[in-house]
């Protein structure tokens, strides 16, 4: 039995493993595809943010004196900030859309590729028809970045929007007229003053975003543990007190200004942005642990051989029984029946 198992009772195997991975992959494609689109969402929109603030320098440069007025700098900052949300909101529902029409000609085309599953006869040739790798790969590779670049990024802006927030009330009911002008100047100091204390708690939270991307997921879920690791007070507080601190430098010879102003408003914004991160992960997390924990461990053994090459052949010929509608609603996909029937032949 040893001598069949790793000749041919092994590649019969593993095709009857792999049949089972497609079909439990599919079972779970909404959920790999929300959290994947999600991922590009936020990673583009943090590097399009990024880019926008890096042309703020030059824009703050020349653009006031080409024009007259510095409120281009404002309407520039504000402009970069839609434009990072508008970038994530609109990459994440264009992955979705293709998904939608990719997911629709992969129907049409499982009789195919279970027919050439059926016919590969060797190792190479049946892993090649595993589509786990490249979405477990591509989950993996996503996830880190997709934390590190909007953390950076909101590093950079939120302690400003919070300032907006206090400052344009207060501008316009001492009954000041061009509240630009005024946050512009407002934004120029900053970056002067404590501009470096922005870079400081850019770092520290793509620090964290690395680092709780490395997290397990039982670590995140177990606060009393995270807290003992990980912990989301003690990182946003040691963010909070070195921003600070970096900031002091100017503070000393400013009247503590800077020193107050950094503790204000890194109190208003580290906690948050480092408890939506977490949040975020725990998410995606959840939705994607089962299958990722379920596909690593999926094992068929010889005797089940038959029953999962028998669901392969049925896959393959439904092509001649009915015509798949493009235009259908999904609403429960023929590979959720195809992963239970598989199961049962597992079981």
């Amino acid at each position: 039995m040893s001598a069949y198992r790793e000749g041919f009772g092994q590649v019969e195997q593993r095709r009857a493993e792999v049949a089972l991975v497609r079909a439990r992959v599919a079972s779970s494609e909404p959920d790999i595809t929300r959290v994947i689109g999600a991922r590009i969402g936020r990673l583009v929109g943090g590097l399009v943010g990024l880019s926008g603030l890096v042309l703020l320098v030059p824009v703050s440069l020349v653009l006031p004196e080409l024009v007259g007025s510095s409120s281009l700098v404002s309407v520039w900052f504000f402009g970069t900030v839609v434009a990072a949300l508008l970038s994530a909101f609109v990459f994440q529902r264009a992955h979705s859309v293709i998904h939608r029409i990719r997911r629709r000609r992969a129907q049409r085309e499982a009789p195919r590729e279970a027919s050439e599953l059926l016919r590969a006869h060797d190792l190479p040739a049946i892993e090649a028809q595993n589509p786990w790798p490249r979405l477990g790969s591509r989950l993996a590779n996503l996830e880190a970045p997709s934390l590190v670049v909007p953390l950076v990024f909101a590093s950079f802006v939120m302690p400003l929007l919070v300032h907006a927030l206090v400052y344009f009330p207060i501008a316009a009911a001492s009954g000041k007229t061009n509240l630009l002008d005024g946050f512009s100047a407002w934004i120029m100091i900053s970056a002067i003053v404590v501009g470096h204390a922005h870079a400081a708690l850019a770092i520290c939270a793509g620090r964290y975003g690395s680092k709780i991307a490395r997290t397990t997921t039982a670590e995140l879920v177990d606060e009393a543990r995270l807290r003992e690791a990980s912990g989301t007070v003690r990182d946003w507080a040691k963010a909070l007190w070195i921003a600070v601190g970096v900031a002091s430098v100017p503070g000393i010879v400013l009247l503590a200004v800077p020193t107050v102003l950094a503790i204000v408003t890194g109190l208003a914004v580290i906690p948050l942005m480092y408890s939506v991160a977490k949040r975020t992960l725990l998410r995606e997390r959840q939705l994607t642990d089962g299958v990722t924990h379920e596909v690593e461990r999926i094992r068929v053994g010889l005797e089940d051989v038959e029953a999962a090459r028998g669901e392969l052949v049925r896959i393959a010929t439904t092509e001649t029984e009915h015509e798949v509608d493009p235009d259908a609603e999904l609403s429960e996909p023929d590979a959720v029946n195809s992963d239970r029937r598989l199961r049962r032949g597992a079981v």
